[in-house]
Formats: C-alpha cells, structure tokens, sequence
C-alpha cells in the first residue's frame, strides 16, 4: 500500500511540471493602444487614438497601457522635452543627451554656423554671410521694415534648406510650433513653422528639406531624396568629383554644406563652405533638386 502511494505521489507532481509551463502560454498579453492624452507643460501633444510616424513612414503608437502601465516611447518623449536621443546596436545601449548650444553674452541661443575655411570650431550665427564671390547675402529675416509687417504684401519664396535645431515655441496665437535654425540656399535664417510636428529630424542623417516661406514663417517643408553617396577620390577644378564610384559633376552654382558631428556620431551642425575644399578620403552626400546641369547641393564630411 505504501508502495502504491509513492508512486502516486510521484506521477503527481510530474503531471503539475508539466501542465504549469502549458497553462504560462495560455496567457494572452492585453494591451491597450494610443488610451491616453499626452500633455506637455499644459500643451497637449497627443490625443486619445493618435499615432505618430517615423521617416521611415512607419507608424508607431504615442502610448500602450499593459496591466494598469502607461508606457510612452522613449524617442518621441525625448524629441518632446528637447534631448538628443541615440541608439547603438552593438553594444544595444540608449544614450540620452542634452542639445550642445552655444550661448551668447546676452543668453541668447546661437547655432553654429558659416565655416568657409575648413575650421573645424563653429563660428556663432551672423546675420549676413558671405558666398564664394565675397557677395553679401543678406539675412532673409532680418528686414524689419513696415513693409515687411504689411502681411498682405508678404511674398512666398521657396528653396533648400538644411537645420542646424529645431526647438519648441509657442507663437503670437499661443499655440505651440517649431523655430528652425539653419541655412536656406546658403543664407542663414532664423524661422518659426506655421504648425507644430511640422518635422521630425534624424539627428544622425545627413537631411536637405525643400521650404516654402515669407520673412515671418515656414509654411510648407518635405524632405529632399539624397541621389549619390560615395567617397572622394580626388576633386577637379571642372566642378566634378570622383568617387570610389564614379564621377560626378557639380553645378556651377552648387551650395556646399560641411557635416559636424558630435563625439558620439550625432549631426552638431552644417556649416556652409566651398566644393572645392572637399579632400579624398570624405564622404559626400549629393543632391540634384533642379533641372540645371550638374548636382546642385553637395554636403561633405570627413570620414
């Protein structure tokens, strides 16, 4: 008899060994999409069922509650209270860092700007730069005549933009937009955007936007297709570069942008310079956004 209930006992606990595991992947996660309102500073940011999208045009939910948890993503909360935000695969580390800015005496925020000289230091903003010819360009945001508050004599113009930074601000309405820093066509400028989530910059990709604006706001902005990436072998004076590749020709009137970069791979800013100053071994990011012969906007970087 005892001998019966040993065994028993035995076949027993091998049966619940078995059914326990069974029963863990019965369960079902339940999770809850895009069920809360995000407000930031006493702005909303996102609503009850909204989505946001990534460059990739992936959409990805603002928020998910599993089990009474609310979890935010991690980059678009970063985007959201001004913090650089990056990811390396290798070692799978996150790193959060604050925006390198640099500030002037009367505590204004500055972005780097004009390098014609291959300065690897920025120089602070000014409101007039100087192109190849020594022409000077003037500021297109600098024009504070009463002409220029007359909104009904504001004129459209449109361009290529690169964006050195992007922070938050609320506008003469109150609502809560973007003012974008960097150049137009080789000319600094200084512009809010007419709504908010206007753009979502990758902090670690080269990107050229095409813009419509007016001297007081950016109206309209979508992001350029890069045509070539390669690596310089050497430049001709014939405004043509060759590459691992091949060779490319550049326009006459070509912009040229210089990629800075931070420590840790992200984009610091772009710095305007000349084609000619390209050296091999550089990588170059080339765009052709008219129908002129040759690429019209090169950005080079030291590898």
């Amino acid at each position: 008899m005892k001998k019966s209930m040993k065994w028993f006992i035995v076949g027993f606990v091998m049966a619940c060994l078995m059914i326990v595991p069974m029963a863990a992947f019965a369960d079902e996660i339940q999770v809850t999409l895009n069920s809360v309102n995000v407000n930031l500073s006493g702005t909303q940011v996102a609503a009850k069922g909204q989505s946001y999208t990534l460059e990739n045009g992936t959409a990805i939910p603002y928020s998910l509650n599993y089990n009474g948890t609310v979890y935010l993503p991690i980059r678009k909360v970063s985007e959201l209270v001004g913090k650089d935000i990056s990811y390396d695969g290798t070692s799978s580390t996150i790193t959060i860092l604050d925006k390198k800015t640099t500030e002037s005496k009367d505590n204004k925020t500055l972005s780097p700007v004009v390098d014609t000289k291959d300065n690897k230091t920025p120089v602070p903003e000014k409101k007039e730069t100087t192109d190849s010819d020594d022409n000077v360009k003037k500021d297109p945001v600098a024009d504070t005549s009463e002409k220029s508050k007359d909104t009904s004599k504001v004129k459209t113009k449109s361009g290529c933009a690169v964006i050195n930074s992007f922070p938050k601000m609320k506008n003469e309405s109150g609502i809560q937009v973007n003012k974008l820093k960097g150049f137009i066509d080789g000319t600094a400028y200084s512009l809010p955007t007419s709504k908010k989530d206007m753009i979502t910059l990758s902090n670690t990709v080269p990107s050229v936007y095409s813009v419509k604006y007016n001297d007081k706001v950016i109206t309209e902005m979508d992001e350029v297709s890069l045509d070539v990436t390669d690596t310089v072998k050497e430049y001709s004076e014939a405004n043509s570069i060759v590459g691992d590749n091949g060779t490319y020709e550049t326009n006459s009137n070509a912009v040229c942008y210089k990629v800075l970069r931070e420590d840790d791979g992200s984009i610091d800013a772009y710095a305007v310079t000349r084609v000619s100053s390209v050296k091999a071994g550089w990588k170059v990011y080339l765009y052709d956004t008219d129908a002129a012969k040759g690429y019209d906007i090169v950005l080079i970087e030291k590898k």
